[in-house]
């Protein structure tokens, strides 16, 4: 298990248990361009959104790389918007962050049907693709005709 970036304080005791010397290994931060590299060559990415006020709101940035990235999301985030790209995406599950038994239940199905985590059977690359640059900036692109054209209509 390979942990890139932030782990917090309050994790380190668990993830630092001497039983899982030699399984769990820390890299730290990636300069963004390896990034990628990384994504694909794992076979399950974990994304963890703690369970804050205003959180259900907030799709971290991580999550879209994610998605491109085409692998099993565990997402061990609040009911709101990460949890529903997830879901619609077909890219993984949702498991509230604290919900302990869930997790552990989860990481034991995803042990046992390590084909179908590999497979991702229910991703949907066009909902995926609707988060690319491309996609969002050709939508930015039109919203802005359209406010132009509206704009300029109603100076007329």
């Amino acid at each position: 298990i390979n942990f890139y970036g932030r782990v917090m304080p309050e994790e380190e005791p668990f993830l630092r248990n001497p039983q899982l010397n030699g399984i769990v290994r820390f890299h730290g931060y990636l300069p963004h361009e390896r990034v990628p590299a990384v994504l694909c060559d794992s076979d399950v990415l974990l994304i963890f959104v703690d369970e804050v006020p205003g959180a259900e709101r907030v799709p971290t940035a991580k999550l879209f790389e994610y998605l491109a990235a085409h692998r099993f999301i565990l997402a061990l985030v609040p009911d709101g918007e990460a949890a529903r790209y997830v879901r619609e995406c077909g890219a993984g599950r949702v498991v509230p962050p604290r919900a302990t038994a869930e997790i552990q239940k989860t990481l034991g199905w995803m042990l046992e049907h390590p084909k179908q985590v590999r497979a991702l059977p229910d991703y949907t690359p066009d909902r995926v693709q609707q988060f690319s640059r491309k996609v969002q900036t050709q939508r930015l692109a039109d919203l802005l005709d359209a406010i132009t054209v509206s704009a300029a209509g109603v100076s007329k």
